[in-house]
C-alpha cells in the first residue's frame, strides 16, 4: 500500500482515512480528503481511488453501484480488513432509510439497495422486523417516543429547555418592545416642538 508524508511530517495512510469516513457515514469529510491527497495516490491501481469510486457512488445516493464498486476491486491488506465494517455500516444505513421511507418496496429493489442476493435480503430484513407478502416487503414502524415516557433526568432537561426557551422569548419580545418605543419617542417630541 502506498503511504505519503501528511501534516506535520507524519505517515498517513489517506486510504484508510477516506475508509473511516465512509464507515461514519461522513462523504462529505472524505470528499474532501480526497481532494487534498496528493495526485501519486489517485491511480487506478491505488486503494485511494478504488474508495473514491464507492464515495462518489453515496454523495449520489446509488447504492446500488457503492456495493457494486464494494466487491469489484482488490484492495490492499490494511484496507481489505476493514471493508466487512464498511459494508455493514452502509446496508444498515440503507436499511434504515428504506424501512423510514417505504410501506412496502419489492423485494428486487430492496436486495439490490442493500447488495445482497434477494434470499440473503429476505433473511435480512426479516431479522430486523420486515414482513413479506408475495414479492413485496415491509417495514415494521415503530411509533415515535411519547413525551410521557421520558426518564426523570429526561423530563427534567426537557422542562428546563422549556423554561429556557420562553424566558429568551420574553427576553426578546422586551427588547422588540423597548427597541419600537424607542423609535417611536423622537417623533412625539418633534410633534411637540
Amino acid at each position: 500500500m502506498m503511504r505519503s508524508l501528511g501534516q506535520h511530517g507524519n505517515t498517513h495512510s489517506y486510504p484508510l482515512h477516506m475508509l473511516l469516513y465512509m464507515i461514519e457515514g461522513d462523504t462529505v469529510g472524505a470528499r474532501f480528503l480526497y481532494k487534498r491527497a496528493p495526485d501519486t495516490l489517485k491511480t487506478p491501481e491505488n486503494d485511494l481511488e478504488g474508495l473514491w469510486l464507492i464515495n462518489k457512488s453515496l454523495m449520489r445516493r446509488d447504492y446500488e453501484a457503492a456495493f457494486a464498486a464494494l466487491g469489484s476491486s482488490t484492495w490492499s491488506e490494511e484496507v481489505a480488513q476493514r471493508m466487512d465494517a464498511l459494508r455493514e455500516s452502509l446496508r444498515e444505513r440503507v436499511h434504515s432509510l428504506l424501512a423510514k421511507s417505504y410501506s412496502a418496496i419489492s423485494l428486487g429493489t430492496l436486495s439490490r439497495s442493500l447488495g445482497l442476493s434477494e434470499d440473503g435480503c429476505q433473511q435480512f430484513a426479516q431479522d430486523r422486523g420486515w414482513s413479506f407478502t408475495g414479492d413485496e416487503a415491509s417495514p415494521v414502524l415503530t411509533p415515535p417516543a411519547k413525551l410521557g415516557s421520558f426518564s426523570g433526568t429526561d423530563a427534567r432537561t426537557l422542562q428546563n429547555i422549556i423554561r429556557q426557551c420562553g424566558a429568551l422569548e420574553a427576553q426578546v419580545i422586551r427588547q422588540d418592545v423597548f427597541a419600537k418605543s424607542s423609535e417611536n419617542t423622537p417623533a412625539e417630541e418633534k410633534k411637540m416642538d
